[in-house]
């Protein structure tokens, strides 16, 4: 029989590390390294082109009040409660896909008052139509218009030049 070598534990961590291409003499150069998440937080939108618009990057402490911040779908699934703290400081998120602006999240308040505009606009018209209508329905009004159709052409000149120079 021949001899058995005895392995230390030392010896056995040492060669299953090599292996694995983890040894002393066997680094990963930093260019293939994965970048660290930290590193990649500040890239949605290119330093340059977020100056040029005038639109603060996501993720940072503060933003101010009205301000755009623009972020991949990635990104705002990853850091939903970040998104969500810039809205409650009264930011407006655009998410974008593709360099395409996909969706846009804002405050309830902004978005009550942008749906809430053109009906108010809708409703004082249908008041004043409705007024108007009334006015018109009443029995001095309707004997006026009467009178008005039957006017000879002379007669509404008349009115028109004293109407004229009342207004």
């Amino acid at each position: 029989m021949g001899a058995v070598r005895k392995t230390s534990r030392k010896d056995a961590v040492a060669k299953s590390t090599a292996a694995k291409g983890r040894g002393k003499g066997n680094k990963t150069p930093s260019v293939l390294k994965k970048p660290n998440t930290v590193e990649k937080q500040g890239r949605d939108t290119p330093p340059d082109r977020a100056a040029k618009r005038g639109v603060s990057k996501p993720g940072r402490d503060a933003t101010p009040r009205d301000s755009i911040v623009y972020m991949t779908s990635t990104r705002a699934q990853n850091g939903f409660g970040r998104m969500l703290d810039t809205v409650a400081h009264g930011g407006t998120v655009l998410i974008t896909r593709q360099n395409t602006t996909q969706a846009v999240v804002m405050s309830v308040e902004r978005y009550e008052a942008l749906t809430r505009g053109p009906a108010s606009d809708l409703d004082t018209l249908t008041a004043e139509f409705d007024d108007l209508l009334r006015r018109l329905q009443s029995p001095t009004a309707r004997a006026r218009l009467r009178d008005a159709f039957r006017a000879s052409p002379d007669e509404l000149s008349q009115a028109a030049v004293a109407a004229t120079r009342q207004a």
